[in-house]
């Protein structure tokens, strides 16, 4: 499974926080070139209202790992 998190503002200061809700995670379709899957996630990201994404790979959501770094929009 790939999944795109997306993430806000902290509420506290500058830095960046994973969103919350079921808005905040999309599932991808992992048959898709890489760039096509960024581009998607960048899309969608924007469309939500978010302000940044990551692409996490693993089995299910609890046992998952980014594989690519924090991308802001």
């Amino acid at each position: 499974m790939i999944f795109a998190q997306f993430y806000q503002k902290s509420a506290t200061g500058p830095e960046l926080v994973e969103a919350c809700g079921d808005r905040s995670v999309i599932i991808l379709d992992g048959r898709e070139h890489l760039q096509t899957i960024i581009e998607f996630s960048r899309v969608e990201c924007a469309r939500r209202g978010f302000v940044a994404f990551a692409l996490f790979r693993g089995d299910t959501f609890s046992r998952s790992r980014r594989f690519t770094s924090i991308e802001t929009i």
